[in-house]
């Protein structure tokens, strides 16, 4: 991304999850590609004690309240773990996207409690 266009709040948004995916070791990647392990689950228990899941939901929700430019670089810079943790990042928004913009505050309210533990990568598996 250019640097030009990003501001300094959105550079440090930027390093934060930069560090997050200097954080991932390495063996998690190589063993995500032998098949030794089906989900990392590691990985995304990481992300979401960092609050980088559902970061453009409101934060009643479990979100950030950030713009879909953020989460670009959040799948952008995950990405450079590899596609599925994109993927990984990505998903929540895209699963939670018609809650967030098409559901009743209502539904949003009782899905958020579900959603958040998601949202803060402490689903149960």
């Amino acid at each position: 991304m250019l640097e030009v266009f990003l501001t300094e709040e959105r550079k440090k948004f930027r390093q934060e999850v930069q560090d997050l995916v200097k954080s991932i070791p390495r063996q998690l990647i190589l063993d995500m590609d032998a098949d030794k392990i089906e989900f990392p689950y590691e990985f995304v228990r990481e992300a979401g004690r960092r609050k980088l899941l559902g970061i453009r939901f409101p934060q009643k929700y479990g979100g950030r309240d950030l713009k879909w430019v953020d989460e670009l670089i959040a799948v952008g810079e995950v990405n450079k773990l590899g596609v599925p943790f994109a993927c990984l990042v990505s998903v929540t928004s895209i699963v939670g996207e018609g809650l967030n913009v098409f559901g009743t505050r209502l539904k949003r309210r009782s899905t958020s409690n579900h959603s958040s533990p998601a949202h803060n990568g402490l689903a149960k598996h």
